[in-house]
């Protein structure tokens, strides 16, 4: 009898299981894979949903906006969930100045434009203090507790008992 031509050889067997494996190890990868991303955005969205839920609260109710807010961010546990926790953290607006002052050495010997730079510098002044009191920023940041995970939302708040202060003295 002719046995060559009736079965597969061990090493055939070997190729094919080694194929197999291969197959099955980049399948799981790839299983595991979107299971861990999928899992990741589950957290992701949860944690947006935190962060807007406490935005809008914020928004529709805000605090009395003063420089204490500014000292430390308030730390808050999320109610509905114990796995994460938020902060909320003040910021007031800083206008950086945009005006060049006159490098030293460089004396204006005009007195017209030496007066018109005061003018300008009391003018920014003025802008910056009202620009600090009216604008905040705030942002709120949504950490998983487990993972250290964080996720932060900001937006800018208007001060509703501010009023702009024009007091520029009259050259």
């Amino acid at each position: 009898m002719n046995f060559k031509n009736k079965g597969f050889t061990l090493l055939e067997v070997m190729i094919a299981l080694a194929l197999f494996s291969v197959f099955f190890v980049v399948f799981l990868s790839s299983q595991s894979s979107n299971f861990i991303s999928s899992n990741r955005m589950e957290k992701r969205l949860i944690m947006h949903n935190i962060a807007e839920n406490v935005m809008s609260d914020l928004l529709t109710a805000p605090p009395p906006l003063n420089p204490s807010l500014t000292l430390k961010p308030q730390v808050f546990k999320y109610e509905n969930n114990d796995d994460y926790e938020y902060s909320i953290e003040y910021k007031q607006f800083e206008l950086p100045n945009i005006f060049t002052q006159p490098q030293e050495g460089e004396e204006s010997s005009d007195s017209a434009q030496n007066q018109q730079s005061q003018y300008v510098d009391l003018l920014y002044k003025q802008v910056k203090e009202n620009v600090k009191e009216a604008l905040w920023q705030v942002r709120i940041s949504v950490i998983e507790k487990e993972t250290k995970y964080e996720y932060w939302l900001t937006a800018w708040l208007r001060n509703p008992n501010f009023e702009i202060r024009t007091d520029l003295p009259k050259f």
